[in-house]
């Protein structure tokens, strides 16, 4: 049986004006008891003191944990992050506590096992939020040339003979070079972009990059892929039978943008909680692989920023992670003012790439070279010169359903400042992939325009998330990602979620009978309905090569 207590504080000399908490429990002690203790100020930087203190009596663990509600001195804003700093003595030590904010913003209500004296505090969001996006967001953001070392390798000029050829794509996306080693041939890529690179290729890898957390997430990556992180390298074993070839493409990757995101997000969380006055003793590294160990966390990897936060930086996970100090932080996880910065984060990078994210090396090995003959001069010198590439790829359209919109079908925006709309809609889309296509890198979706929405934008190829990129509606929306290596037959899979600053419904369209399944699943209190229907498609185009 649940019993319910409504107290009046009593008040001796020095204590404020008296006022009422509810304590709820089943099986209570005898003798509970409600004190407000004047005003004692956890001081916890970045937060101020939102009530009265209390004192609750008795001490001891309580059979069952108690729910307490406290009024606070004035309705809070939505953007103000409440918790509850718990202590058994006045001048602490001080631990924290999750809390929930009633629906006028005027009181408090928490769980505890035990009572003690508490204090509702408030978390600046303004100023967390602010030392967030210059640790989390700008280097995410920062600029494209990573200015790492160019590599060296082991006889480099003896490693082009015997039929051995390399070429490459100009720019300065990576640098390589091409060394031997004994008999065997060796390829070392070195990233030189500020976001990690994925890389294609069938060529076993000797050394790989990075340090114990990129091991540990490389084996989430997909096959015949390596994740390389910024200014890092990996190294190829690049011997080759004679008449043979290989290839090493690499480009941006959600996936790879998911654990980059997930290992700065863990160290300026770090930072921040030290700024608070709260160090963390466990290893960075550590902390990251807690995170990605959890299903939650491990199925949002390459989904696009809002479920990045959702999966791996939700409150159970970060607790479990970084205790209960994690608390001090964790209003960042659901302000909207952060999300907006996610997704226009990844929108800047998808902006600022240009196509730099792509670069393809090709080494074949053709019969030996007479003797004398001497290095080809028209390749390219040691360290990661060009030659012209191999002849490009044709531009083709895999997914073409742009006729007459049939129907305008409602989702739901993801705007968490009107509950109406949350969480944010999926609208799908599967097709086959058809004859004489070999990547994907593109696409076009008609969505209603509307600069204070982002629609991001999943690529899913037999099951598994390749791809990701987000864009702001504009009525013919773009999407640049991957490419994406894809074959004949393949089934592809595009989602479209959306978050939001502002309003409850956008639309997309449908239009002709292109085959596959399209489907919208929405769940915000706004009705936005759900279809699942294969005689109509979504309104798109979705472009890549031969």
């Amino acid at each position: 049986m649940i019993a319910l207590f409504l107290l009046a504080s009593a008040c001796t000399a020095g204590d404020r004006p008296k006022a009422d908490a509810t304590v709820t429990a089943p099986n209570l002690p005898p003798g509970v008891e409600v004190k407000v203790v004047g005003t004692v100020n956890p001081g916890i930087p970045a937060t101020t003191l939102l009530s009265e203190t209390y004192d609750i009596t008795p001490s001891g663990k309580l059979t069952n944990p108690a729910t307490i509600t406290l009024p606070l001195r004035r309705a809070v804003g939505e953007h103000t992050g409440v918790l509850v700093a718990r202590a058994e003595q006045p001048d602490g030590p001080w631990d924290l506590l999750e809390a929930e904010v009633s629906t006028d913003r005027r009181s408090v209500r928490f769980a505890t096992d035990h009572f003690s004296i508490f204090n509702a505090i408030g978390v600046n969001l303004g100023e967390l939020l602010t030392g967030f996006r210059e640790d989390f967001i700008d280097p995410l953001s920062g600029g494209a040339s990573a200015n790492a070392r160019e590599p060296e390798c082991p006889d480099e000029s003896g490693a082009r003979g015997d039929g051995y050829r390399i070429s490459s794509d100009s720019g300065s996306t990576v640098y390589w070079c091409l060394g031997k080693s004994g008999t065997d041939r060796i390829l070392t890529i070195v990233n030189n972009r500020r976001y990690p690179l994925m890389l294609e290729t069938g060529l076993p890898v000797l050394r790989k990059p990075g340090g114990e957390l990129w091991a540990k997430a490389a084996r989430l990556a997909p096959l015949n892929t390596v994740l390389l992180p910024p200014r890092e390298s990996v190294t190829f074993r690049a011997s080759l039978g004679v008449g043979s070839a290989s290839t090493v493409r690499t480009s941006f990757d959600g996936f790879a943008w998911s654990i980059y995101a997930l290992y700065v997000g863990v160290d300026s969380l770090l930072k921040l909680l030290t700024k608070l006055g709260y160090a963390v003793n466990t290893p960075k590294v550590e902390i990251a692989d807690r995170l990605i160990t959890a299903t939650s966390c491990a199925d949002s990897l390459g989904q696009g920023p809002v479920k990045l936060l959702a999966g791996c930086f939700n409150v159970k996970e970060l607790v479990t992670a970084l205790g209960p100090k994690v608390l001090l932080v964790a209003p960042l996880m659901v302000a909207g003012p952060f999300i907006e910065f996610m997704g226009g984060s990844v929108s800047a990078l998808a902006d600022q790439f240009n196509r730099r994210d792509r670069y393809h090396v090709a080494i074949r090995r053709d019969t030996a070279q007479p003797p004398g003959e001497g290095t080809n001069p028209l390749l390219p010198p040691p360290g990661g010169g060009s030659n012209p590439p191999p002849a490009a790829p044709q531009p083709v359209k895999a997914y073409d359903n742009y006729g007459p919109a049939n129907a305008g079908r409602a989702m739901c925006r993801g705007n968490p400042n009107n509950a109406l709309s949350m969480p944010g809609g999926t609208a799908t889309q599967t097709f086959t992939v058809p004859v004489g296509v070999g990547t994907l890198s593109a696409a076009t979706v008609q969505i209603d325009p509307d600069s204070r929405v982002t629609a991001h934008l999943t690529v899913a190829v037999n099951g598994s998330v390749v791809a990701s990129a987000a864009a702001a509606p504009a009525g013919d929306t773009a999407f640049s990602f991957g490419p994406v290596r894809v074959s004949r037959g393949d089934v592809v899979r595009l989602a479209i979620t959306f978050t939001a600053t502002y309003g409850k419904i956008i639309t997309v369209y449908t239009a002709g009978s292109p085959g596959g399944t399209f489907t919208t699943s929405n769940t915000c209190p706004d009705d936005a309905p759900n279809v699942t229907t294969s005689s109509t498609g979504l309104r798109a185009r979705v472009f890549g090569t031969t």
